[in-house]
């Protein structure tokens, strides 16, 4: 008689974020014979045009859009559209921001809900009798539901427990393919780390090789915070060779961006220069890992 296996289990080092942020979306068809071109630049919209100025809803589309920008600054890009990932360490700093912008966000659609009466008062005087239909616009109740800020925690992919009553041999199996599949995310993910290293070293050497009269400190700010999560974000990854030279070059990184001289940035074109030497040097090891790690390959499963 066959021995049975013992039952594995399977280690998922992420938990997957789905982001979901909806507003109302602000633009109808043209109508017959209505000419974009005619209407206020605010109300032009490409081949549509918009229903309200474009400013109206401004302030709820910074928080959509800063609320994406913290999801994409706190995990990394995870190999399913729609779907980012993040560690478990990083998990609560992320469900906190998000929480205190969805709560922002809430208050910014209140806050048009109460404003809109008067929006649509200025639509009308805007546009005009001939473009403006108010049959075109929502009740204020309909309106509240066109907004929506919702967000996902999910589990990373897992045999199904149920499997193990039936056939130990099948759940082993399920959870070798399952690990094997996390492997290769989690190198995908490592690479999208490292782009996203290469992209701020480009923005930073960008600034210190070409002359500039004024150096501002967001760019060189935004790095440090970056750099301040890799040690967090590189557990995405169970490969602890990876994450121990990813970490080491945020190390090196970071000491040198908290070292730089703005001043002598802008003055001294010599030590701007050899700090832009200094960086590439470090762009060049980075993308010598990022070389390292194995691509995916394509798989043909048999059954």
């Amino acid at each position: 008689m066959k021995n049975v296996q013992e039952v594995k289990s399977v280690h998922q080092p992420v938990a997957l974020i789905h982001l979901s942020v909806r507003l109302y979306g602000n633009r109808t068809r043209a109508s017959e014979g209505e000419v974009s071109t005619t209407l206020p630049e605010e109300y032009q919209f490409k081949l549509a045009r918009r229903l309200f100025a474009k400013d109206v809803l401004k302030d709820i589309e910074k928080v959509r859009n800063a609320a994406r920008s913290f999801t994409y600054a706190k995990s990394v890009r995870y190999p399913v559209r729609g779907l980012t990932a993040t560690t478990f360490k990083m998990l609560p700093e992320l469900i906190e921001g998000l929480d205190a912008l969805q709560i922002q966000f809430q208050e910014r659609v209140e806050d048009f809900l109460c404003r809109y009466e008067t929006a649509l008062q200025r639509a009308a005087e805007d546009l005009g009798p001939r473009a403006f239909n108010k049959k075109r616009y929502p009740t204020a109740d309909a309106m509240r539901e066109k907004f929506s800020f919702e967000y996902k925690i999910l589990e990373a992919p897992a045999p199904a427990e149920g499997l193990k009553e039936i056939s130990k041999d099948l759940y082993n199996k399920e959870v070798t393919k399952i690990q094997q599949m996390m492997d290769e995310a989690g190198r995908d993910m490592v690479q999208a780390l490292c782009d996203r290293f290469v992209e701020f070293f480009n923005r930073c050497v960008d600034k210190m090789t070409k002359e500039k009269k004024r150096f501002k400190c967001t760019a060189f700010e935004n790095f440090e915070a970056f750099l301040d999560d890799i040690p967090k974000l590189s557990q995405v990854t169970t490969d602890v060779q990876l994450q121990k030279q990813l970490n080491g070059l945020a190390a090196k990184t970071k000491n040198m961006v908290q070292n730089l001289d703005l001043d002598s940035l802008r003055d001294n074109e010599k030590y701007r220069v050899d700090m832009g030497k200094d960086f590439k040097k470090i762009e060049a090891a980075t993308i010598e890992l990022m070389e390292s790690i194995p691509k995916r390959s394509i798989k043909i499963m048999n059954k």
